[in-house]
């Protein structure tokens, strides 16, 4: 049986600290919400053109969700989409300092900003912007928009690649929802759709095809 390698954003430090392609407790450091700043290339999927305006999130989770506004029902007008701060939460363009983050200061300051950031594109949160998800829609192409993102981090987090590189077995992201959640999981079942984006990316660092 394969070893199994849980991980998400509150995954505890412990008091024999584990360490991953030379990177100590590095289980929180998988998670989207460990903040590295990241300008996604421009991508196009289902008729929409994602990151043309070359901005910097703090984040893939940032980067994600600010996406995740341009597959609603409203038709904005191409100013409207540019408008940034007029029309989206300006949470999703936040700064956060990534140089010399602990595993304490990530704790207790910068993961409560995080899931500030995931609750930005909640339902309850667009319909107070005047917006609603097109469910559908955004179903068929969340998956390809985080793997862009998630090429996107690991192109510029040399620890992140690292801990991928050195990983073996299922990579599981453990959370709340359990047998119920899609991007995680837990022992009993889960979809683990992150876990597996990452085992994907895993293999394409751990085997470059040479141009």
């Amino acid at each position: 049986m394969s070893t199994i390698h849980k991980f998400f954003s509150k995954s505890a430090i412990g008091t024999k600290p584990e360490t991953m392609g030379g990177i100590t407790n590095w289980r929180k450091r998988l998670s989207n919400f460990w903040p590295i700043q990241i300008c996604p290339n421009i991508f196009n999927i289902d008729g929409v053109q994602l990151f043309s305006e070359h901005h910097t999130f703090a984040s893939v989770e940032h980067a994600f969700h600010w996406a995740k506004y341009h597959f609603t029902t409203c038709q904005l007008s191409t100013e409207e989409l540019l408008d940034m701060f007029s029309h989206y939460p300006s949470i999703l363009l936040e700064d956060i300092p990534t140089t010399g983050l602990d595993d304490t200061t990530f704790k207790t300051q910068i993961r409560p900003r995080m899931v500030k950031c995931k609750s930005s594109s909640s339902k309850g949160t667009m319909k107070k912007l005047g917006y609603e998800l097109d469910v559908g829609r955004w179903n068929s192409v969340r998956e390809q928009i985080m793997m862009h993102l998630l090429r996107t981090r690991a192109n510029v987090d040399q620890d992140f690649r690292s801990i991928l590189i050195a990983s073996d077995g299922e990579l599981l992201h453990s959370d709340r929802a359990g047998v119920k959640s899609f991007w995680g999981g837990s022992d009993k079942g889960g979809q683990n759709t992150l876990g597996k984006l990452l085992m994907q990316l895993r293999e394409e660092l751990q085997n470059p095809i040479e141009l």
